[in-house]
């Protein structure tokens, strides 16, 4: 199990030149809800709002692609993201090429839904 502890926060950091989803830390919720008493299903609803100012990517071209990330992890998943890792997954796509915008949202989606343990959303806005 993951312990924050073990995760790069607080540490000096390499930065990768391409994509790499295994930077991404989860975290489980279960330790600090069994500390609240909270077992099982959560009796309340909600979510996490992240919101990634600094995501970007190369076009085909090699074009610097700039937008915004909105992504919503629903109170009841499994694990939640550390955020330093967050940054760090981020910044993965800065020297990677996809050939569209949507495709960036749908890597992210796709990425944290594994680790966070149920369907995460990922809308994105161009800047």
């Amino acid at each position: 199990m993951n312990q924050p502890e073990q995760s790069q926060l607080g540490k000096n950091s390499a930065y990768v030149d391409q994509y790499d989803a295994s930077l991404l830390f989860p975290i489980p919720r279960s330790v600090k809800r069994e500390e609240l008493g909270i077992q099982g299903a959560p009796l309340f609803f909600g979510a996490d709002l992240w919101t990634a100012f600094e995501l970007s990517w190369l076009n085909l071209k090699g074009k610097p692609q700039v937008a915004l990330a909105h992504i919503t992890v629903p109170a009841e998943s499994t694990h939640i993201i550390e955020s330093k890792s967050f940054k760090l997954y981020l910044n993965s796509f800065n020297a990677t090429i996809l050939w569209m915008r949507k495709r960036c949202a749908i890597a992210c989606a796709k990425t944290w839904t594994k680790p966070c343990g149920m369907a995460v959303k990922s809308n994105r806005a161009a800047v």
